[in-house]
């Protein structure tokens, strides 16, 4: 799935679109109107906000899971990723790199855990 998201990342797909046109390509679930719902989410919204491969990942943690499954899986994510990259602020998470590659990486290997 990184490989996937890389390339559409690559080609100039957006962070949260890259991970979820990705996860359709390998697994299926994420359909055209839930990739184009993430248009408008690209670089923290704009204005520095949450990162948007995280966004990726908590969305489609919602299409796999229901209620309270969905909202425990979703702070296990949140979770790991702020302990591993110490923030989920796009603004913060940017200045310390030159592209989005590991934060989308980090994303796909943990949904990956989830589809075995």
């Amino acid at each position: 799935m990184k490989k996937i998201s890389q390339k559409y990342y690559d080609e100039g797909m957006g962070c949260s679109r890259s991970i979820l046109m990705a996860f359709r390509d390998k697994y299926g679930y994420v359909t055209e109107e839930v990739i184009n719902s993430a248009n408008a989410i690209n670089n923290g919204f704009g204005i520095g906000g949450m990162c948007s491969a995280l966004l990726a990942g908590i969305m489609i943690l919602g299409l796999l899971y229901k209620g309270e499954e969905a909202y425990s899986e979703r702070m296990r994510l949140m979770t790991c990723f702020q302990c591993k990259f110490c923030s989920i602020n796009c603004m913060s998470l940017a200045k310390e790199r030159e592209d989005c590659v590991d934060l989308m990486d980090f994303v796909c290997d943990y949904l990956e855990e989830k589809m075995k």
